[in-house]
């Protein structure tokens, strides 16, 4: 959900708050108003003594159950300031957005549920005009609330920045598990790579970092030069292209141009979350290093903007 879809939410749970926040005061006002009438009768009829007629009498007997209709109301208020504040807070902030969409749902339902009450046993005067300002309140609070759980449901799901990985060239094996484990089980969706020397090497060394992890993946994307890109490595190419193909990932490689080449000399392997500074793919396991996380914003711009001038490798020879 972008930034102007998420304010509208937040203007909907802002709206919803005020709505039911003026229907409290309209309830107060008319419920107060009748109390205040009932014991003002009763109070005059007790001072002169005077016998009331049963019209009189019935109207006084009233006035318990529009005391209980009061506490009601009492019990809305808290409700609809609530769903008001919560509304205010979202447009200024997503955070503790689960937290408080639940309660915006919550506030919202008991609310119709006590207003619902409220309409099926009083009448109040000109309530036939404002009898669905109410329900309209409640109903705008919980579609504001069901969109703010959304959200939650379409973010991306934050991951911590992995601690160094520190490769032993003196455990090569032991390496490619670690990595595999620690940084590849880490990605998903599209997995971007960038180094320059990509050759058969690297792709039999990719192909075992990920074919534990392939589920996780849709399309693996590689941005290289062409100076290793020989025979041996197009048969490579081919068939792990075909093996993931097999799997439903896409693959991709492209060749950079040669003068942007000369200007990069960091290797990188992210995906839409997560970056990190890799050693180089065909001596990853082997090469005295550490793996870092890396600022993925730019990390993803830099590759974005190679990966957009760059050739396939299917069209470079």
């Amino acid at each position: 959900m972008d930034v102007k879809d998420w304010r509208l939410v937040s203007a909907l749970a802002l709206v919803g708050g005020l709505l039911s926040l003026l229907s409290v005061f309209y309830f107060t006002e008319h419920l107060s108003f009748a109390i205040g009438l009932y014991y003002g009768i009763s109070g005059a009829l007790n001072a002169y003594n005077i016998t009331p007629s049963a019209a009189i009498t019935s109207l006084v007997s009233q006035s318990s159950a529009v005391s209980l209709a009061l506490s009601l109301v009492y019990m809305m208020f808290p409700l609809s300031i609530i769903m008001a504040v919560i509304g205010a807070l979202w447009i200024f902030s997503k955070s503790h957005l689960r937290f408080t969409s639940y309660a915006l749902v919550f506030c919202a339902v008991a609310y119709l549920v006590l207003a619902g009450v409220l309409n099926l046993n009083f009448t109040f005067p000109g309530f036939s005009v404002l009898s669905y300002v109410p329900y309209l309140a409640g109903l705008i609070s919980i579609a504001a609330g069901v969109l703010g759980l959304r959200s939650i449901a379409q973010r991306p799901t934050q991951r911590r920045s992995a601690a160094p990985i520190q490769i032993n060239p003196e455990t090569p094996y032991s390496n490619m598990l670690m990595i595999s484990n620690r940084l590849m089980k880490k990605l998903s969706g599209n997995v971007r790579i960038l180094d320059m020397h990509i050759d058969s090497r690297a792709i039999e060394n990719l192909a075992r970092l990920v074919g534990t992890n392939m589920g996780a993946y849709t399309k693996i994307s590689i941005l290289t030069t062409g100076d290793r890109l020989g025979d041996d490595f197009t048969k490579a190419y081919n068939d792990f292209k075909a093996e993931l193909a097999n799997r439903g990932v896409e693959f991709e490689l492209r060749i950079i141009k040669e003068s942007e080449a000369h200007r990069q000399h960091e290797r990188m392997i992210l995906d839409d979350h997560t970056a990190y500074k890799i050693p180089p793919l065909n001596i990853i396991n082997r090469k005295n290093e550490h793996i870092v996380a890396i600022k993925h914003k730019d990390a993803e711009a830099w590759f974005e903007r190679l990966w957009g001038g760059s050739t396939r490798f299917e069209n470079a020879a």
